[in-house]
């Protein structure tokens, strides 16, 4: 996962970081997907911190909607990278349309 920025007033260019193999897992009590890295080099210091990311189902609802655009007007790369995951999205498909829960 890779996190850029840019200055919002005082733009010097595109910095970035990797957050490379970050943990994925379900945050129960707030109902959002935590995405979590320790140690992550600072942007532009020697410093280092601790990313969490969470991701709530509206947000994750965004980001299917945004990815299924994409995958209608170019299939191939879905179809690729996303081959494996079949079956964890026939699952979330089944608890969508009320046939578990």
């Amino acid at each position: 996962m890779k996190i850029s920025r840019r200055g919002a007033a005082a733009d010097f260019g595109e910095n970035s970081v990797d957050l490379t193999a970050p943990a994925f897992s379900w945050n129960r009590k707030n109902s959002c997907i935590n995405i979590k890295k320790s140690s992550v080099k600072d942007f532009s210091t020697n410093s280092r911190h601790n990313y969490t990311v969470c991701l709530s189902l509206s947000e994750v609802r965004d980001l299917l909607q945004t990815m299924s655009d994409a995958a209608i007007l170019d299939p191939a790369p879905f179809a690729k990278g996303l081959e494996s995951s079949l079956k964890h999205i026939l699952r979330i498909q089944t608890v969508v349309v009320g046939t578990i829960g």
